[in-house]
């Protein structure tokens, strides 16, 4: 029982031994930042402590592993170890933090700290940390501001394209209604031009008609049965010759026939005329050549006669008082 008692000893002797010259090495590994051979040596140890951990994060921050420094400085934490010992883990822990770019959570390790213990590092860092989240606060603010903006223009832009593409469409439209009231207008132009030449076309044809109507009516009109610058023997003579010639033309007759009835219907008023300025007082045989000229007026009257009866002496002689009519 000694003999195991003793041989406890000497081994409990000989583990603490092996611990001091571990824990001696990983001291000075991590002062030549051998920081590896630091961190293997302290993992060696059999035994686990809140301070081996502690030495442990402080490798791995050296290191510049912070996601297991931050772990192990959680490890370290012990409710039962001095103000002192608490507010450089803490501090520590916050600058692991602020590594890792988590500025929430390396604040309240620092305020945490500073509860603890009052060190001028730990407030230094803190107002670090507030001073870079503020600026990341605004420097988010400004992104968020020129965002908004961009979509602010970029929503103008939008805006002024439609517009511009609007007017430009209401433009060719405007366009296309004067192109097109410009075709209905030489259209219409082009019509009244043509209805213009075409009653021009028509005027200059009535005004031929007309023309040619005065040229007929200007022409000698037929001479009163009873002239008395002609003599008793050719008048029946002539008579003769107006039946001869009424009965060519009325074969001859054409699309003027209204016409000719209209100068007929004059010569008929003309002729009227003549007869009414026949003398008051005839005798017996001057009545009775009056009453057979009438007859032979009325015979031709009812059938068509010819523009042109007789013809007109250029030289008219003046009647001799004795003359009779017939």
């Amino acid at each position: 029982m000694r003999i195991l008692t003793l041989i406890a000893m000497v081994s409990f002797a000989h583990a603490s031994l092996m611990d001091f010259k571990s824990i001696e090495k990983a001291k000075e590994n991590y002062e030549s930042k051998e920081y590896d051979k630091a961190i293997a040596s302290y993992k060696a140890l059999e035994k686990e402590s809140k301070e081996l951990n502690y030495n442990l994060a402080n490798s791995y921050y050296k290191k510049g592993d912070y996601k297991n420094a931050i772990d192990m400085y959680e490890k370290a934490k012990d409710p039962k170890a001095n103000p002192k010992y608490e507010a450089q883990r803490l501090h520590n822990l916050g600058n692991s933090y602020m590594q890792s770019k988590e500025l929430d959570k390396a604040i309240k390790s620092y305020e945490e700290a500073l509860k603890n213990v009052e060190d001028k590092e730990t407030q230094a860092n803190l107002e670090l940390a507030k001073k870079i989240k503020k600026k990341q606060a605004e420097e988010k603010n400004k992104k968020e501001q020129d965002k908004n903006k961009d979509k602010k223009d970029q929503k103008k832009d939008d805006k002024n394209k439609d517009q511009k593409n609007k007017d430009q469409k209401n433009k060719d439209n405007q366009n296309q209604e004067n192109n097109q009231s410009n075709n209905n207008q030489d259209q219409n132009q082009s019509k009244k031009d043509q209805e213009n030449n075409s009653s021009k076309e028509n005027k200059s044809k009535e005004d031929e008609q007309k023309k040619s109507k005065d040229n007929n009516q200007s022409k000698p009109q037929q001479k009163p049965a009873q002239d008395q610058n002609k003599s008793k023997e050719s008048k029946p003579k002539q008579a003769n010759q107006g039946d001869k010639k009424e009965q060519d033309k009325k074969d001859k007759m054409s699309a003027k026939e209204k016409e000719k009835q209209a100068q007929k219907k004059k010569e008929e008023e003309a002729k009227k005329k003549a007869m009414s300025a026949t003398p008051a007082k005839l005798s017996k045989e001057e009545q009775f050549k009056n009453k057979e000229l009438k007859r032979l007026l009325r015979k031709l009257n009812k059938e068509a006669m010819p523009t042109l009866m007789y013809q007109v002496n250029d030289k008219q002689h003046k009647r001799n008082s004795n003359e009779k009519p017939w």
